[in-house]
């Protein structure tokens, strides 16, 4: 059985806190930014083993600040 890709708590979020990894060849980013409907969790995703700063970011795409926000975040890292 594959191991479930870890990802910090809620408290980890609502303080602001950013988180990086990788998986394979997938690198990603995830931010908490304002948007539209409030906290919102920013993943961005690169598949070059490079820094962020110097990659070409391929994917980004937002989630809720919420325990199902960071179920939806996982199920789309994990698919990428």
């Amino acid at each position: 059985m594959a191991e479930k890709l870890f990802l910090p708590s809620l408290p980890h979020w609502e303080f602001g806190n950013f988180w990086s990894g990788s998986k394979g060849s997938v690198r990603y980013y995830i931010t908490v930014s304002d948007g539209e409907r409030g906290k919102e969790l920013l993943a961005e995703v690169w598949h070059q083993d490079v820094c962020r700063e110097l990659a070409d970011i391929t994917e980004t795409k937002t989630f809720p600040v919420t325990q199902e926000g960071l179920e939806e975040l996982r199920g789309f890292l994990e698919g990428v």
